[in-house]
């Protein structure tokens, strides 16, 4: 084979390789994990009727997307009733969220769609309305910086237990690809030259 067509060869794959970069770059694939609070002492803040006040305050530790908070409902499936969220952001904006408490899974996490922006103050105020039943939620006494719980207008040593659902761009697939597309294209080249 020419040097000349050894080096459109290369030349076509250098391209390739280009555009497959630009492509990745411009549009990566994201993974999806979840951070929690450490379970410890792990105890239930006890029943939570009508108009009852759960207060916590944090900072987001990172870009997040969706809250959880660890509920209990005492076994029982609560037909009637609904759980007001609201959560006070930067420059005090507040955004209200109502779930049907039969929504609610005993000893499971229920997330809330909501952007946290890392190193950022929030506050979660919770309450439920027109239910004839008490529901739960689960507390730690894990040390988390800066974050502080109010039950019925007490402060308390324990905190409400949330998970944090954030995603990140993956770049190292990326260039995990792109490496072994280099070494193969290399391999390529050097077989057509030594067929010379």
């Amino acid at each position: 084979m020419k040097k000349s067509k050894v080096v459109l060869i290369a030349y076509s794959l250098l391209t390739l390789l280009f555009v497959i970069l630009v492509i990745s770059l411009i549009f990566p694939k994201s993974t999806f994990s979840s951070k929690a609070y450490e379970l410890k002492d792990i105890t239930p803040i006890g029943e939570i009727y009508n108009h009852d006040v759960i207060q916590q305050h944090f900072i987001a530790e990172d870009d997040y997307y969706k809250v959880g908070i660890f509920f209990a409902n005492y076994g029982k499936l609560i037909h009637q009733g609904n759980l007001v969220l609201k959560i006070m952001g930067e420059n005090n904006q507040e955004k209200v969220i109502k779930t049907k408490l039969s929504e609610l899974g005993d000893n499971e996490y229920y997330y809330f769609n909501y952007t946290f922006k890392k190193n950022k103050k929030y506050s979660l105020s919770l309450t439920i309305e027109d239910s004839k039943d008490p529901i739960s939620l689960y507390t730690t006494k894990a040390k988390v910086k800066d974050a502080t719980l109010v039950y019925k207008g007490e402060n308390r040593e324990d905190i409400m237990i949330l998970s944090f659902l954030y995603k990140k761009k993956d770049y190292f697939k990326v260039w995990y690809c792109l490496f072994a597309i280099t070494l193969i294209a290399g391999y390529i080249i050097l077989m057509k030259c030594n067929k010379e």
